[in-house]
């Protein structure tokens, strides 16, 4: 079976790569990365060395690899047998605040917070195979390191923050009005707000109950909703409104008005 890897990125995030591999025999010979590491076996099983240990993974497993940790890693057949691997830098696990604080280099599997971890991998992926926002795709970084890192972190942050920490999140609001059809970034948010990445994520999610990122989106779709009422062309308003991916606009603008952009644009009419 001939091998089928691919690797995605996003210019604006040079701290993220994803590797998504299907093949059949692969070289297990040892090796590290300089990043921290995720992976998860979506389909069969592999054998995991890494760092003296042995390690059977079964599909649905994850595996959490520290910077310069030896490994290696085999599928236990030659068919049907399909990975997926994150690849995160550490100066920005590192920076990630004081809420979260990483732990000597051991390797993590089958913690409670399995099930939720796999979710929110799968929507990391998906976001840099998609060309998503930047701010979405780093948003679901953040969440995922918060439940790798620390499960009962996202409970505690959405408790009521003070008038200081309210004001900073008017800022990132206002911020996120003046800029909304731009590649904005946790790491400017963060510049403006004064709050740490992920301490600003739950704050703002807890002040106006959708994520910085799904707010982002919204000021994006009513910008397309007016600029479509001007019959102008989908395609240019999509890309305009930062979508990318006509597709993905699609997919939000229906389920914000019920209709497709096409279907919008004919009821004008």
């Amino acid at each position: 079976m001939p091998h089928d890897i691919r690797f995605y990125r996003d210019p604006a995030l040079p701290q993220l790569e994803c590797k998504v591999c299907a093949a059949g025999e692969m070289p297990a010979k040892k090796h590290f990365h300089e990043e921290y590491s995720l992976g998860i076996v979506e389909d069969g099983a592999s054998r995991v060395w890494c760092d003296g240990r042995e390690l059977d993974m079964k599909a649905g497993r994850l595996i959490w690899i520290p910077p310069y940790v030896p490994h290696a890693c085999s599928p236990l057949e030659a068919s049907g047998w399909r990975y997926k691997m994150l690849f995160i830098h550490a100066e920005w696990m590192e920076g990630l605040g004081e809420e979260l604080r990483l732990s000597g280099p051991s390797l993590v599997m089958d913690r409670k917070s399995t099930r939720r971890s796999r979710g929110l991998m799968n929507r990391v992926a998906e976001c840099l195979a998609g060309r998503r926002s930047p701010l979405e795709t780093e948003t679901r970084l953040l969440q995922l390191a918060g439940g790798l890192l620390n499960p009962n972190a996202e409970v505690e942050a959405y408790a009521a923050g003070t008038a200081g920490e309210r004001r900073k999140l008017a800022r990132v609001q206002e911020y996120l009005h003046a800029h909304a059809l731009e590649g904005v970034t946790l790491e400017r948010l963060e510049a403006v707000s004064g709050l740490s990445r992920f301490r600003l994520v739950h704050r703002f999610t807890g002040a106006f109950r959708i994520p910085p990122h799904a707010y982002q989106t919204m000021l994006r779709l009513h910008y397309a909703k007016r600029e479509l009422a001007k019959r102008r062309s989908i395609a240019e308003v999509a890309a305009e409104a930062g979508f990318y991916d006509q597709s993905h606009f699609t997919k939000s603008f229906k389920s914000y008005t019920g209709v497709t952009p096409l279907a919008y644009t004919d009821a004008l009419r």
